[in-house]
């Protein structure tokens, strides 16, 4: 499968020797608490990690028959985030499939309300980014009776259990909702042919303008200039419309334009449409101006734009070389047609795209999966050098020509975590992987805590954490927390007081990392030697120590490294005495 999808894209510093304790001559006093007296000795350092990943299983909902099978929705991009935690939908084998909460911990996990009574449960939607205090959830009740109408129904939740509230019933019948949007105080969404807004009342919820009888709903719902834009369909097909939120102010603006996703960037409104010639890029500059060819898609640089992703003052583009071409690649632009280029590499080659994620904006870079005859399909970004926007490889995850299968891209400040399952060829398991954009910190997620479950999907970040659902043979398939966890932070205000052949030494404790600190390594250099060496001295928290065994008149450096479960962070400052 690699071959065939190929051909059709085309061309393109030194520690000293360990001892160990009770070495004749040396007497070891192990530590047990703050101001134990450490004797000198050698202790390897362990290797600095940059980050881990600790996984928690959030609770173990379901254990007949083992699995509560958590989900966040059908638009998992708006995944729902109340004040309390994560909305989602799981089956604890009691209610059936219902709301729950979650802050990540057993205690913070709950039935939210059991929204219809038995076995029955709800099917999830999607769900609303928070709104007034509330995220808002489109619900199907799934009756008992296969023949009865499985009603559609809008509810809203604070994070607590009398905080979850029915709000309003939008259909007797099964339908489908998507995108939610702000604007004006009203949260918009769209269900099945018809445009709704909510204010959190039933009195409140009410559609919006009857913009045609079709049911193939209603697509890149976006606030823009003081109107929310939309896509839906038309006599002739689809096109743009703009509503202020009245049946009256609800108007086509432009026909003839078939679009799902809108993207706003420096002040104008930009999407990508088929217009019987090809998919061009268009702009709008306010809410009722007709769309118009994009200054930047002037054919010169590339002949077909597909997808846009909006990263600071850049505007990507997902685009063709050559109109109808099956391959895209990644364009890049200033708003200009000048300021319009390709994004290749540092030696000029052009990555086709291909796979998922196609573009993810994170950390200020954007992530897209991609391919060249020499890597295949792997973890790409974008890089500015020199001034040039470039493509960068992040990593050879499958090296050689073989496509890595990579999946759930999410982004948590600074860094991304995602999936790989194997190649196209040879399908795996879904192993975690961690990225921070570099090579060196790519790579399979460094697990700590003990606890190794497969990984089967992610959410994206709610409450400052990453949830994923899980599977591990003891709980089956339940949501679990990942926590993305460091060395700890350097030790500060280091004090050394000489003694007769010793040292006391104090120091502030750091930050954690997200982890205890389980131990503190003490080094020491003589002044004249360029060689750090530890104390091997047991292990303990403290944050004061008693050094003992030191040539007196000899002049020392000492610093301390702050250790816990995910490795050694940063030594702090020296400081340097002479021994009396």
């Amino acid at each position: 499968m690699a071959d065939t999808k190929r051909s059709q894209r085309g061309s393109r510093g030194m520690g000293w020797p360990a001892r160990k304790l009770g070495t004749p001559g040396r007497a070891f006093a192990p530590r047990r608490d703050r101001g134990t007296t450490r004797s000198l000795g050698i202790q390897q350092l362990e290797s600095r990690i940059a980050f881990a990943i600790a996984p928690s299983l959030v609770a173990d909902l379901n254990t007949i028959p083992n699995s509560s099978y958590p989900t966040f929705g059908y638009q998992e991009s708006t995944v729902g985030a109340t004040p309390s935690g994560l909305l989602f939908l799981a089956d604890d084998h009691v209610h059936g499939n219902e709301l729950w909460i979650s802050n990540g911990t057993a205690a913070g996990t709950s039935l939210l309300k059991d929204a219809n009574p038995g076995r029955g449960g709800v099917g999830l939607t999607a769900t609303s980014p928070l709104f007034n205090g509330a995220s808002y959830a489109i619900v199907n009740q799934q009756a008992s009776d296969p023949w009865s109408p499985n009603a559609t129904q809008l509810w809203k939740t604070d994070g607590t259990a009398a905080g979850t509230v029915f709000v309003k019933e939008l259909s007797q019948s099964s339908a489908s909702g998507g995108t939610f949007v702000t604007f004006s105080n009203a949260l918009y969404f769209d269900l099945e042919g018809q445009v709704w807004k909510t204010d959190g009342t039933a009195a409140g919820t009410v559609p919006v303008g009857e913009v045609s009888s079709s049911t193939n709903g209603r697509f890149g719902f976006t606030s823009f200039g003081g109107a929310v834009i939309f896509c839906a369909d038309t006599a002739n097909g689809r096109g743009i419309y703009r509503t202020d939120g009245t049946d009256a102010g609800t108007v086509l603006v432009a026909d003839g334009f078939d679009t799902e996703e809108f993207t706003v960037w420096n002040g104008k409104l930009y999407f990508s449409a088929y217009d019987n010639g090809g998919t061009r890029i268009y702009g709008m500059a306010t809410p009722a101006s007709t769309p118009v060819r994009a200054a930047f898609d002037d054919g010169s640089v590339f002949a077909e734009g597909y997808g846009l992703a909006a990263v600071g003052n850049r505007l990507f583009i997902e685009g063709a070389l050559v109109a109808g071409e099956y391959e895209s690649h990644v364009f890049v632009t200033d708003g200009t047609a000048s300021g319009t280029r390709s994004v290749t590499t540092a030696g000029g080659v052009l990555p086709g795209i291909y796979g998922s994620p196609r573009f993810t904006p994170a950390a200020g870079t954007l992530f897209f999966t991609a391919s060249t005859p020499e890597t295949g399909t792997e973890l790409w970004r974008t890089q500015t050098v020199a001034g040039v926007e470039t493509a960068v490889l992040v990593k050879d995850i499958t090296p050689g020509t073989d496509d890595s299968i990579i999946d759930s891209l999410v982004a948590d400040g600074t860094r991304a975590s995602f999936l790989v399952k194997g190649t196209y060829d040879a399908p795996t398991a879904p192993v975690l992987w961690e990225t921070d954009g570099t090579t060196a910190g790519t790579k399979p997620a460094t697990i700590v805590g003990g606890q190794q479950p497969t990984v089967l999907g992610l959410s994206p970040v709610a409450g400052g954490r990453i949830f994923a659902v899980a599977a591990d043979q003891t709980h089956g398939t339940e949501l679990w927390a990942l926590d993305i966890v460091a060395p700890p932070g350097a030790p500060t205000a280091l004090v050394a007081v000489p003694g007769a052949a010793s040292v006391a030494l104090s120091w502030t404790a750091p930050a954690t990392g997200g982890r205890p600190i389980t131990d503190y390594v003490i080094q020491y250099r003589r002044a004249s030697v360029a060689t750090w060496s530890t104390f091997a001295d047991g292990v303990s928290p403290a944050t004061t120590a008693t050094v003992i065994g030191l040539i007196g008149g000899a002049n020392y450096l000492f610093r301390v490294v702050a250790r816990n479960a995910v490795g050694d962070g940063a030594p702090s400052g020296q400081r340097s005495l002479t021994i009396g």
